[in-house]
């Protein structure tokens, strides 16, 4: 199952802060946020699950139609990793420690520590933790 990032602007140029507050917390299992688009209306941005995307849609605007109560007036939707992009977020690699990159490559602890002072592996200290990309680290068994 995917989750999408749904936008739905409504038929309404403003909206009072408590009943935004009521909104958000009616739509807290969407982890929902409400506010003026940039033309002016108010705004619900929702996370969606759906296995298609038609399908978070039609969810989404049930559930906006239900608590609203005012015409929808634009949708616009997209998988969350294509939001995340469009916001310039990179994805943070799965990063692991020396002890399991150790025991991917076949080597000890110290062998990792010292293939990284070599350059042969990435890694970087962070509060003296040796931490590596497990993507990188697995290539090097290729």
């Amino acid at each position: 199952m995917n989750r999408y990032s749904i936008h739905i602007e409504i038929d309404q140029r403003s909206l009072p802060p408590t009943e935004a507050i009521r909104l958000v917390d009616d739509l807290a299992k969407y982890h929902a946020a409400v506010g003026l688009s940039p033309r002016g209306w108010v705004d619900f941005q929702l996370s969606v699950p759906g296995d298609r995307l038609d399908q978070a849609v039609t969810t989404a605007v049930g559930i906006i139609q239900l608590v609203a109560k005012k015409p929808i007036i634009t949708v616009t939707a997209m998988t969350e990793a294509e939001f995340d992009r469009r916001q310039g977020h990179t994805p943070t690699p799965e990063l692991i420690g020396a002890t399991e990159a150790a025991s991917i490559l076949g080597v000890s602890r110290q062998r990792v520590a010292q293939m990284v002072d070599e350059g042969k592996l990435a890694g970087e200290k962070i509060g003296g933790v040796l931490v590596l990309v497990r993507s990188e680290v697995q290539a090097k068994t290729r």
